[in-house]
């Protein structure tokens, strides 16, 4: 692996017997041409110090030297000034004195642009840095040395070392009267606020694994690094996993007593999802609905909405049908799902009557039109409190409207099809129906009609919190 040096050489980084060259261009030129007899009166004042310095903590170096090379017509007092001569000179300078200690190559590179311009500095040297050329992917190390050169130069070298090699970049300064060059954070500066501006960003628009990476690279503390972890999972119905998370994001709180209560609200909420609570559960998919809405992952959300509707008629046939279990997974629970039917011969025997789509209702297993059948019945004499059955039935006349997205779903990529999804196409097939909101207020009008309480947005939450600590930075 290559450790790179990289600099812009200017009027001052070449003298002979201690004076500056200048013109740069045709007093290098000149020096350049009698380099075999000057070699000895030539000294590097900006670079000797850092290839030195680089030399004591590296076996071996390679350098690289940015020179200006303006197009032949500009102005006679800027195109005199350019550098590329005393850069070839510096070069030849470093081979022959230290070659032989561990500078294995010395490279020039030629700015055929006006060096003072910032945007076209900028532009160069990205492109000279790109992340995609071999040397650059192959460089262990690069210390940018902005010395020498323009100002625009050198801050074009500096942003662009920082971007192409991230945190493989150091970022070295020779003061003044020094002999020693002295590291700057600069390139963890603004690696920390590229960071900074992208977690906020992520935060912002809910995409909680990106942005725990970058609260990381932004120095966030760390219970909000953790606090973004626990989101991600949670978003993924990995509850023991963001259980784990917001321990460590409530443990690492230290004396912020508000974090740390938010903390304890957001582990409190994990413990009826935890437990398989149906109703926790259903307030749960009416929040992971919402985050894949706001994100634009609207074929997911078409996903949320129909596990809603199912999770939603199971709670309802669990509470209207006390002892009744819907969860079947398996030969030995379909069994008992079928003997507890049998033993309701009245709703077996209504089932068994209701006829979908020309065809007999397939009452055998707990699928959502025989769940709504199950339903019908008890809230329409078939035994439901007369106050449970009003609830029950004003609840299903909300969610039945979340039913034509249904046909949608199916030709989208997560049921049988590869049509496009998209929020117009969603909101367009809710009013063809006569609809009127949108499917997310549906989905808590449900809720509401059924004495569930969604509660606060735990990822709402989590952004808040982090967004506030990136504001502190």
């Amino acid at each position: 692996m290559t450790v790179l040096l990289l600099s812009n050489v200017g009027e001052r980084d070449l003298l002979l017997e201690g004076k500056e060259v200048r013109p740069a261009r045709l007093e290098g030129q000149k020096l350049l041409e009698g380099f075999e007899r000057l070699r000895g009166r030539l000294s590097l004042q900006m670079l000797t110090p850092v290839v030195e310095e680089l030399l004591r903590r590296h076996p071996q170096i390679e350098v690289v030297l940015y020179g200006t090379d303006q197009p032949e017509g500009t102005d006679a007092r800027y195109w005199d000034t350019d550098t590329l001569y005393i850069a070839k000179a510096a070069a030849r300078l470093l081979e022959e004195r230290y070659g032989d200690k561990g500078v294995s190559r010395v490279w020039v590179k030629l700015i055929q642009a006006n060096p003072s311009l910032y945007d076209d500095m900028l532009a160069y040297f990205r492109d000279q840095l790109s992340p995609r050329l071999a040397w650059v992917k192959g460089a262990e190390l690069c210390y940018a040395y902005p010395v020498g050169g323009t100002p625009a130069a050198n801050m074009g070298l500096l942003l662009a070392a920082i971007e192409a090699f991230g945190e493989r970049c150091r970022t070295l300064y020779l003061p003044r009267g020094e002999r020693h060059p002295v590291a700057m954070d600069l390139g963890d500066q603004v690696r920390r606020g590229v960071a900074r501006r992208l977690a906020g960003e992520r935060l912002r628009d809910l995409s909680f694994g990106t942005a725990a990476c970058l609260l990381e690279e932004a120095g966030a503390p760390k219970w909000a690094v953790w606090l973004a972890r626990y989101a991600t999972d949670r978003y993924h119905f990995n509850f023991d996993a963001a259980s784990a998370h917001i321990e460590a994001a409530k443990a690492a709180c230290g004396a912020d007593i508000r974090a740390r209560a938010a903390c304890e609200r957001l582990r409190l909420g994990l413990i009826g999802l935890r437990d398989r609570d149906i109703p926790s559960l259903l307030a749960e998919l009416y929040h992971n609905g919402s985050l894949a809405y706001r994100r634009g992952e609207h074929a997911a959300f078409l996903g949320v909405v129909f596990r809603f509707q199912e999770a939603l008629l199971r709670y309802m046939v669990e509470t209207l049908y006390p002892g009744f279990s819907t969860d079947v997974h398996d030969s030995e629970s379909r069994a008992r799902f079928r003997e507890a039917l049998e033993a309701r011969p009245a709703l077996l025997a209504h089932l068994k009557g209701q006829m979908v789509n020309g065809r007999p209702l397939d009452c055998t297993k707990p699928d959502r039109l025989a769940l709504r059948a199950m339903v019908r019945f008890a809230c329409d004499g078939g035994g439901a409190e007369p106050e449970q059955a009003a609830q029950c039935r004003r609840a299903l006349s909300i969610a039945d409207r979340l039913d034509c997205l249904s046909g949608l779903r199916n030709r989208s990529v997560i049921a049988h099809g590869f049509e496009g999804v998209s929020e117009a196409r969603i909101l367009e097939t809710y009013a063809e129906a006569g609809h009127g909101g949108s499917p997310l207020e549906d989905m808590a009008a449900t809720l509401g009609a059924l004495g569930i309480e969604a509660g606060e947005d735990p990822f709402q939450t989590v952004a808040e919190l982090a967004l506030r600590e990136l504001e502190k930075l």
